[in-house]
């Protein structure tokens, strides 16, 4: 099963639209395990990460997965889906990168800057959008929501020069 990552997770919107097509287990335990095995995310907010899960779960029980016993912690059970800052972290390696970053502008990171000139403020997407390309596994797929300034503005034409070349655009 493709593993996948949202580093902006939220209340989990998109790791959501990915379980809808996870199998189901007889058990709610043995479902969520294994949705813990392939559903990754990352918040700044313990209470989005804590939505994320309940929402997962909640998910699993309206798709049939049966509670048959006393469950160990949402945490445990979804151990990649958990707070951390997407800017300084660390990415997992995954077969899809579900985005949905915030749009803000900020300071463009140094590491940014040695792939992508850059003299000053860029949006936070465009960051986001080349930490997925350089974390993806090759073959992978990267599904973005962006802003419209990424897709046609002046100062971020190297960011689709980049995206051009390591990604088939399909939509």
């Amino acid at each position: 099963r493709k593993r996948v990552f949202d580093p902006a997770c939220g209340g989990g919107n998109l790791l959501l639209a990915y379980a809808r097509k996870l199998p189901i287990k007889k058990t709610l335990h043995q479902t969520l395990e294994s949705w813990g095995k392939v559903l990754m995310g990352f918040d700044i907010h313990k209470e989005f990460v804590e939505a994320t899960h309940s929402r997962l779960a909640l998910l699993a029980i309206q798709r049939g997965a049966l509670p048959t016993q006393k469950l160990p912690s949402l945490k445990k059970l979804f151990p990649y889906i958990q707070v951390a800052d997407s800017l300084v972290s660390q990415w997992p390696k995954t077969d899809i990168m579900l985005l949905n970053p915030p749009f803000t502008r900020i300071l463009a990171p140094q590491w940014y800057r040695n792939h992508i000139p850059s003299d000053g403020r860029v949006s936070m997407a465009a960051i986001f959008l080349l930490k997925a390309l350089l974390n993806c596994k090759s073959g992978g797929i990267v599904s973005a929501i962006l802003p419209d300034v990424i897709r046609s503005g002046s100062n971020y034409k190297r960011i689709r020069e980049r995206v051009e070349a390591s990604l088939s655009i399909h939509t």
